[in-house]
């Protein structure tokens, strides 16, 4: 199934699966002898250059994921290499004697620009970056990848975890996503993951929720300042309204919003573009919000977005009352008010934006037991009125 074709980005989109029980199949490049596109059968497209070393043998080195690089870029890039292929290099040998000795250190900044960087929203970036310069560096850094063990991963995770299990928690999943990717990109050998023995320490979500009583507080608050805060009270009645994440709201552009369709579309979060179905209240606030920039929540400059937005809480929250409210639980308050208006956790999950069911259930479940319990009281209260009466008539006998 091999094809010759000159690899541009119309192609790579446009190559499909390679069939069943085969593996994978090559499209051959025209332009450059020896760059391929190699195709999977679950679509997973790389940029690879073949070479024979001067043994004789044949060699496949994987460049780049397709949807990382463009194909003019990782043509650029195959090109050199397959020059020291021709003087005689063996490319391939030369880059697995390089990965033996390399550093901790030296793989994060892989780690960072090849993965983290393409596929996090860069909140998610400085947060990991943080845990980087503050925990994981400063024990391992310098420090070859392969010579990390389960038990040097399990100290660190403990020594954390003395203080703050939760922030222990976070510099393992990092972690574990780091090793992950040096496996899979042969930094470390297959399945020698020395951060997959680790137990992480239990975890309680942390629940917040605003009650009517209290929304109509904030509320009262929001409109007697919203000459003085105007783009930060829209952003808080937005979260309010949508479920939507602080950063979506706050980079929210006034050509996201599709009318048409009751859709605002999120090009960047925490799990990607999405579409958020929003209410017809939500538009109608909209329409009639000043359209000062191309961000729906403008900030103090020319062309910004609205910054600051914690403080201005901070001092709205503490008239409302709200001292314990963080920005973040208007978004657990959103997805509440829909289980205890009898909405699904399916479709709660949609609305929120979440990957995976299994995420919403985690955190709001247990609210379903509300008006379930509701029902069996008002059950064993017509019940119990029952018996109370046969009693009555008992004694009347």
């Amino acid at each position: 199934m091999n094809e010759k074709k000159l690899l541009t980005q119309s192609v790579v989109k446009n190559a499909k699966n390679a069939e069943k029980g085969t593996g994978y199949y090559y499209i051959w490049d025209t332009e450059l002898k020896g760059f391929a596109l190699r195709v999977t059968e679950k679509g997973i497209k790389s940029y690879v250059i073949m070479y024979r070393n001067e043994n004789g043998r044949q060699k496949v080195m994987t460049l780049f994921r397709a949807g990382n690089i463009s194909a003019d870029d990782a043509r650029k890039n195959a090109r050199p290499k397959l020059t020291d292929v021709q003087s005689g290099t063996d490319i391939l040998e030369d880059k697995q004697q390089k990965r033996k000795e390399t550093l901790f250190s030296d793989f994060v900044k892989i780690y960072l620009s090849n993965h983290a960087k393409p596929n996090n929203a860069p909140n998610t970036v400085k947060t990991n970056e943080r845990y980087l310069e503050r925990f994981i560096i400063p024990a391992f850094g310098n420090r070859p990848i392969k010579s990390i063990t389960p038990e040097d991963v399990i100290k660190l995770h403990n020594k954390i975890g003395a203080k703050t299990p939760v922030q222990a928690n976070r510099v393992h999943s990092l972690l574990r996503k780091i090793f992950a990717e040096a496996e899979s990109m042969r930094y470390i050998p297959q399945n020698s993951n020395p951060s997959v023995y680790t137990k992480k320490y239990k975890e309680k979500p942390v629940e917040r929720f605003l009650t009517p009583e209290e929304t109509n507080k904030l509320e009262s608050v929001l409109c007697k300042y919203e000459d003085k805060y105007y783009s930060a009270v829209l952003a808080l009645r937005l979260l309010m309204y949508t479920g939507c994440r602080k950063e979506e709201i706050l980079t929210l552009k006034w050509e996201n919003i599709k009318d048409e369709l009751s859709l605002l579309q999120i090009e960047k979060s925490k799990t990607g573009a999405k579409n958020i179905p929003v209410a017809q209240e939500v538009l109608d606030m909209l329409e009639g919000a000043f359209k000062v920039n191309e961000y729906v929540c403008f900030g103090k400059f020319e062309d910004s977005r609205l910054v600051g937005l914690q403080k201005i809480w901070e001092r709205l929250r503490k008239e409302a009352g709200l001292e314990d409210v963080r920005i973040h639980d208007l978004r657990h308050s959103f997805a509440s008010t829909a289980i205890s208006n009898g909405i699904s956790l399916e479709f709660i999950s949609k609305l929120l934006g979440h990957k995976r069911t299994s995420t919403t259930e985690y955190y709001y479940a247990h609210l379903q037991n509300d008006p379930l319990i509701e029902a069996a009281n008002k059950i064993a209260t017509k019940i119990s009125s029952a018996r109370k009466t046969k009693q009555k008539l008992k004694l009347v006998e």
